[in-house]
């Protein structure tokens, strides 16, 4: 058995040769002595769907799960196999990063299953080393019928659970969106009862005192009319637009 060393990872990073390991969309400054450090791409978070990076960054949430794919493509020889591998350091920042089993034969992205269990949100970018892939030669040769035939199993079952989450967001955006129509609704339904019931009070005590008072008497209560129906209108207005914000 041959662990790999930098040498063979950049070797692998231009590989077109067939019973070889190659890394495809790789980079040498992520080849270390010990492994490759592997960098993430698009994934599926548990709360919100599909997440892509944003300028070379994403934030995943307290108590969220996020399952990244690397950026790179790997084409794994029936001879070779390996382990992605987690860092102390991403459990003192309170991030859970799964390690995996890289099989022999296998062909495609890996997967990064990122927690976060602290109280905060983290940034991380995309080019950070959250996994080192150790990978080595074998002695041996797996037989190619031999090797799993549902890799992509993972990622239906991603896109369904990613789909899922979508759709109960939408269903929840539609359900606020109705819920805040009808309030907007029954706001404006009582204001117009409220502006009814003013403009009836008004007038029965204009008519109550015009009949009741000498013309003089009336012309002088004006003022006071005018103010009240003011007040009983700017009131409101300003417990209205209070409530709305």
């Amino acid at each position: 058995m041959k662990l790999l060393a930098v040498e063979d990872y950049k070797k692998a990073l231009y590989s077109t040769t067939t019973g070889e390991l190659c890394i495809q969309k790789g980079s040498e400054r992520r080849a270390i002595n010990s492994g490759y450090h592997l960098a993430i791409g698009d994934g599926v978070s548990y709360l919100r769907g599909n997440v892509s990076p944003v300028n070379g960054k994403i934030t995943i949430s307290p108590n969220e799960t996020i399952v990244f794919k690397s950026k790179e493509y790997f084409l794994v020889p029936n001879n070779c196999c390996g382990f992605a591998i987690n860092r102390v350091w991403d459990s003192v920042r309170q991030l859970r990063i799964d390690s995996t089993f890289i099989d022999p034969g296998y062909e495609g992205k890996l997967h990064i299953i990122v927690t976060n269990y602290g109280k905060q949100s983290l940034t991380l970018s995309v080019d950070e080393p959250l996994l080192k892939i150790v990978m080595f030669y074998t002695d041996n040769v797996v037989n190619k019928a031999a090797i799993s035939t549902n890799r992509n199993d993972i990622d239906i079952y991603l896109n369904r659970i990613a789909e899922d989450i979508e759709r109960n967001l939408k269903e929840a955006e539609e359900k606020e969106r109705k819920e805040d129509e009808e309030k907007e609704r029954k706001r404006k339904k009582t204001w117009i009862t409220y502006m009814g019931v003013v403009l009836l009070i008004s007038s029965i005590i204009v008519y109550i005192l015009y009949f009741s008072l000498s013309l003089d008497n009336f012309i002088k209560t004006i003022p006071v009319i005018v103010s009240i129906l003011i007040a009983a209108i700017i009131s409101p207005i300003s417990a209205f637009f209070m409530v709305k914000k």
